[in-house]
């Protein structure tokens, strides 16, 4: 008995080691454990987070789907001008400069200032009208006048064969 019960003592210090082993081998385990939930936490959050880009994606999909069914519908509405615009298109690709833009968006630029500066030239010849067609009306009169003075005639057909005449540089209408 005597050597069991030495026995019995010679495992006390590997039962201690063996608990220092396995209270270790929690610890690493709690230490996972924990790890293991903060990783499960973040793979929700991700999930989330792919569930919300996913529905994004699924809608921007939508939405990009029906501006192509629109962009199409266009193209077959215009499909024969855009077809003999064409050869004009590629004729203006091979053909304009960028000095010519340039110059086709000064001028576009230009025209507001072109226009204040015509405005008020045509709104005077629109007042002036009236008055011109009076001036014509009393010139005809004045022709009247002028034909019936005795010789009118002859100074007529003097000043028309000094125009038809091959030196002459005026011609008759």
């Amino acid at each position: 008995m005597h050597d069991v019960a030495g026995q019995m003592l010679g495992l006390i210090p590997r039962v201690q080691e063996v608990m220092t082993r396995v209270e270790l081998s929690v610890e690493r385990i709690e230490a996972i454990s924990l790890r293991a939930e903060g990783v499960v936490g973040a793979s929700e959050t991700v999930a989330a987070a792919a569930g919300t880009v996913t529905s994004g994606a699924a809608l921007t999909v939508e939405l990009a789907e029906a501006e192509i069914q629109r962009v199409r519908g266009l193209i077959g509405l215009y499909d024969e001008q855009l077809a003999a615009l064409a050869p004009l298109l590629s004729e203006v690709a091979l053909e304009v400069q960028p000095q010519h833009v340039r110059a086709l968006t000064q001028a576009l630029e230009a025209v507001p200032r072109v226009l204040a500066l015509a405005d008020p030239a045509l709104t005077t010849l629109a007042q002036l009208a009236p008055g011109l067609e009076e001036m014509g009306e009393r010139l005809d009169d004045v022709g009247e006048v002028i034909q019936g003075i005795p010789g009118a005639d002859l100074f007529r057909r003097r000043a028309q064969a000094a125009d038809d005449s091959p030196g002459s540089s005026q011609s008759t209408a």
